[in-house]
Formats: structure tokens, C-alpha cells, sequence
């Protein structure tokens, strides 16, 4: 993922938080997007640094801080969803309703199955497997 759909995934995050009357903070953003915290955070910082995002103390747990969009914030993914419909549109141009309808319910059910997926592979039974000390790798190509 890049720098710039980080970001637009950490604002994403805030404004759905926002949507659903939920409060938005580095920690419920960071296990949202499957990131660390410290990542979060940096994200974070970027788009406080930019303009994007407010840092507000929580009045009832002064240790967290809410986010918020700003204005300019708001602006910006307006202007990314506007952007995203149109693309859209254009992909699905000559699609009939039934068409689009049946991919919006499919789009719906995979975004859905997805979302309860973990955001990181389980780790193997038995944990990570170690090479001898006397084991070396072949960097041939395999064939």
C-alpha cells in the first residue's frame, strides 16, 4: 500500500467512525486498518501535519486522544469518493441494472467476508520453523 492509500485508509477509517457515532482514536484505527500501533500513529501525524485530521483530548479519558476530519479533510475524500463513482461508472458503462445489481451484491458479500478475515496470517502450528545452524538455502531456480 502506498503512502497516499495509507493515508486515505487512516481518513477513511475516521469518517466511518464518524458516520456510525463511534469514537475514532490511534488505537481503534490502527486494529481497523490491521496495522501496529507506532504505524498508526505515523499515519496518523501525516495527516494532522497536513491538515486533515484533529487531535482532540477525550473529556471523559485524558490519556486518548479523538480524531476528527476537518474541513479540509471532508473536502479531500469528498473529492476521492466523487472521483471513485465516476470510475465506476465509466467501468460498468453498458452494464444492464440487473448487472449492476447482481455485482453490487456480490462486491457487498466479499467486502463483507473479507472485513472477518485477520488482517494478519495465523501463525503456523508449532510456530516459525528455524533452519540448522549448518542448513544452506539453494538459490537455484526452481524448475
Amino acid at each position: 500500500m502506498s503512502a497516499d492509500e495509507a493515508l486515505l485508509a487512516v481518513l477513511d477509517v475516521v469518517e466511518e467512525d464518524s458516520d456510525t457515532g463511534q469514537p475514532s482514536t490511534t488505537t481503534s484505527a490502527a486494529a481497523r486498518l490491521g496495522v501496529d500501533q507506532p504505524r498508526a500513529s505515523k499515519l496518523i501525524a501525516r495527516a494532522v501535519d497536513q491538515g486533515l485530521l484533529h487531535r482532540a483530548a477525550d473529556q471523559h479519558d485524558g490519556r486518548r486522544s479523538l480524531l476528527m476530519l476537518t474541513p479540509a479533510g471532508r473536502d479531500y475524500l469528498d473529492a476521492v469518493h466523487r472521483h471513485r463513482r465516476q470510475a465506476f461508472a465509466r467501468a460498468m458503462q453498458g452494464w444492464s441494472r440487473e448487472q449492476r445489481e447482481t455485482f453490487a451484491e456480490l462486491l457487498t458479500d466479499f467486502v463483507r467476508r473479507l472485513e472477518q478475515l485477520p488482517a494478519r496470517p495465523e501463525p503456523a502450528p508449532g510456530g516459525p520453523r528455524r533452519r540448522s545452524a549448518g542448513t544452506v538455502r539453494s538459490t537455484a531456480p526452481r524448475g
